[in-house]
């Protein structure tokens, strides 16, 4: 969700950061990040993730991404929430109701 409020592919986050967020410990998030680095999807340097094929990150998280957004968009059209900046994106729904649209 961080990159759909980013221009840029790149997240500076640590993993310390990441994992205090998640409320999972450090060493689990490096190695999901390890994971997901072999996947080819994203990048990891000290301080940094880059996303390199969002689709495929999408993918990988099985259904999980883009429903909290769109309920997010659906409570508060329009809101605080949402990022001028940020592009368009069509969410896929894992449950067969189509794409989600924002």
């Amino acid at each position: 969700m961080a990159h759909d409020r980013l221009g840029s592919d790149v997240l500076k986050l640590t993993h310390e950061f990441l994992a205090l967020m998640l409320g999972v410990r450090r060493a689990g998030v490096t190695t999901a990040l390890g994971h997901l680095e072999t996947k080819g999807v994203l990048l990891t340097a000290r301080g940094a993730v880059t996303i390199v094929d969002r689709g495929g990150l999408e993918d990988c998280a099985d259904g999980l991404y883009g429903q909290p957004e769109a309920e997010l968009e659906r409570l508060f059209p329009a809101s605080q929430f949402s990022s001028a900046a940020a592009p368009q994106r069509t969410w896929r729904s894992s449950a067969g109701g189509g794409d989600i649209q924002k």
